[in-house]
């Protein structure tokens, strides 16, 4: 085999080996990217969720306040009428 030959087989197999050590360096980050994307849907998705459920509990939150109001409001008139009907009595 001429040397010239011989040297540009090595190099060739020297070429190779880096591209195949690149095309697997590539193949790790897209799977690092594809990890990444899929983390990155789930906290979204989470954050959605938790969203929902800050909302939701807002909105229980105010309806159990409105209620404490309007019973609180259904008694003091309620107390305020027998008061009124105590004073027409006594009148």
């Amino acid at each position: 085999m001429p040397p010239d030959l011989f040297i540009n087989q090595r190099h060739r197999k020297e070429i190779d080996d880096e591209l195949d050590e690149r095309e697997a360096a590539h193949q790790k980050l897209v799977a690092r990217h594809q990890a990444l994307f899929e983390a990155t849907e789930t906290l979204t998705a989470d954050s959605n969720i938790l969203g929902s459920v800050r909302w939701n509990v807002t909105n229980i939150r105010h309806v159990v306040v409105n209620r404490i109001r309007d019973a609180l409001s259904a008694a003091i008139s309620a107390r305020l009428n027998i008061g009124d009907v105590r004073l027409l009595r006594a009148g």
